[in-house]
Parts: C-alpha cells; sequence; structure tokens
C-alpha cells in the first residue's frame, strides 16, 4: 500500500489476518456474577450459559450483563440471548409499524 505523508510518498506492507474476538466473558465479584457479551454470534447463547452454570458454580446469586461497547451481530443471537434472563413464553421482541400498529 502506498501512503502519502509529510516525508513524501513510502509503500508499507500489509497482511491480512482472520481477527478472532471471544464474544463473551465472564466471572464474579463477591456473590455478583458479571457475563459481558461482545457480540452475538453462533456462539454466543451456549458461552452465556456457559457463563452461568460456572458463575452459579461460584457461588454467584445475581447478575449483571454489560453490553457496553457490544459490536451487534446477529439478531436472532440476541433474541436467544436475551429469552435466557426473561420469563418462558413471553415475547422477547415484537415488531411495530411505522403507523405504531403491534
Amino acid at each position: 500500500v502506498k501512503v502519502q505523508g509529510a516525508g513524501g510518498e513510502r509503500e508499507v506492507g500489509m497482511e491480512r489476518r482472520t481477527v478472532k474476538v471471544k464474544p463473551v466473558v465472564s466471572g464474579t465479584t463477591g456473590k455478583t456474577g458479571w457475563i459481558k457479551i461482545k457480540q452475538f454470534d453462533q456462539q454466543t447463547v451456549g458461552l452465556v450459559k456457559d457463563a452461568l452454570k460456572t458463575n452459579l458454580a461460584a457461588g454467584a446469586n445475581c447478575h449483571v450483563i454489560d453490553l457496553r461497547d457490544n459490536a451487534g451481530g446477529f439478531f436472532r443471537a440476541g433474541v436467544d440471548a436475551a429469552s435466557l434472563f426473561l420469563e418462558s413464553g413471553k415475547p422477547t421482541v415484537y415488531v411495530v409499524n411505522k403507523d405504531g400498529v403491534q
């Protein structure tokens, strides 16, 4: 790649690599478990389930779900992850049209 700078034009080599992001990290602080979801992908729901099990086994009796700086991802994965924490049988999401009709 050619780069133009104050010292003129120069050529810089670049290498393409796959960036691996661990979509879920978790831990406990005292009796509080925390789960940080960095993005929603095919692995997210399974990793959140694993994190819940691990945190509960470590003595957590409540959880904080951290979505700060979440990059987004697959809608279905987000819905599935949310449904882990919501009452079974109740809608997780619904669609409202431009006229406000559900």
